[in-house]
């Protein structure tokens, strides 16, 4: 363990067996899962734009063929 992990430790009992609960975890760990979150919702949010790009431009095209034979 480097000197700037943080750990914390608590005992438990059961069935007459004593056990020790530790965590150990270093200083920059919750900016790292913040990260990760901010990276997650990001590609949600970029696959949410992109099926409504892609709506957008389905809906388009049959404007687009709708208006071409109504001219003929």
């Amino acid at each position: 363990m480097s000197s700037n992990d943080t750990s914390t430790a608590a005992n438990e009992t059961l069935n007459n067996a004593i056990f020790r609960i530790k965590n150990e975890y270093y200083d920059f760990q919750f900016l790292d899962m913040l990260f990760i979150n901010l990276v997650v919702i990001l590609l949600i949010a970029c696959g949410f734009w992109c099926l409504c790009a892609s709506y957008r431009l389905k809906e388009d095209d049959k404007s687009v063929s709708e208006s071409k034979s109504e001219a003929v």
